[in-house]
């Protein structure tokens, strides 16, 4: 509650440079945080338009992957302000990132989710924050589509034990008809691919159409 009242009150400020006017000012969106170049998700390889590339296609149902930025020091503070604090500032600049961006056709807006537990306790899910206000400027729906079971930290966990950590760790909730329609899953780091992937299946189990994937940063 403090946390709303404080923005509420104080005025937005760049998280990198901390000129007043927004989460991510101009200049520092274009000088400071580096664009990822378009890449497999998987392996990196060069791709067109983030698009999976052929030898890790039957590995995931996702189709593409965009990416808005490198993980270096600038994009971790934009990622933390985010994840931690919840700066929802910082959500908007992103948005309005992604909706310049070249992204696919889409129908909806999802995005990857935390435990409740982890919910409560931190009182936002960072993709969320981002999910919501891209949905506000492009006018798609975005909705819960996916649970989480259980969280398992996985800073400092090797590629292998990424993947077996989140295999079966998500589950699509069955509240909502998503037949064939085209979806757009968010999350704020891709490092493995394997939260990404995994949360993917799920929505393909539940039946979406093709699954289309964007996220704040990777190395």
């Amino acid at each position: 509650m403090l946390k709303i009242i404080s923005r509420l009150l104080v005025p937005s400020r760049c998280i990198l440079c901390h000129t007043e006017g927004s989460g991510i000012c101009d200049s520092c969106r274009q000088v400071a945080l580096e664009a990822r170049p378009s890449t497999c998700y998987l392996c990196n390889a060069l791709t067109k338009d983030s698009q999976v590339c052929a030898s890790c296609q039957w590995r995931t149902p996702v189709r593409r992957a965009h990416v808005l930025y490198r993980l270096d020091v600038s994009a971790e503070s934009v990622v933390y302000g985010l994840k931690y604090d919840g700066r929802e500032d910082v959500a908007r600049s992103l948005a309005k990132a992604l909706q310049a961006a070249d992204l696919p056709y889409y129908d909806v807006i999802t995005f990857v989710p935390d435990t409740n537990q982890r919910r409560r306790q931190r009182g936002f899910v960072a993709p969320q924050l981002l999910a919501r206000e891209l949905s506000r400027l492009s006018r798609k729906p975005y909705l819960e589509l996916l649970e989480r079971n259980d969280h398992v930290p996985q800073v400092g966990a090797g590629r292998q034990a990424r993947w077996r950590q989140v295999k079966g760790n998500f589950r699509y909730r069955n509240d909502e008809v998503m037949r064939d329609k085209r979806v757009l899953l968010i999350d704020d780091v891709i490092t493995t691919g394997a939260t990404i992937t995994e949360c993917a299946k799920e929505l393909k189990r539940g039946g979406s159409g093709p699954v289309y994937a964007v996220a704040v940063a990777k190395k």
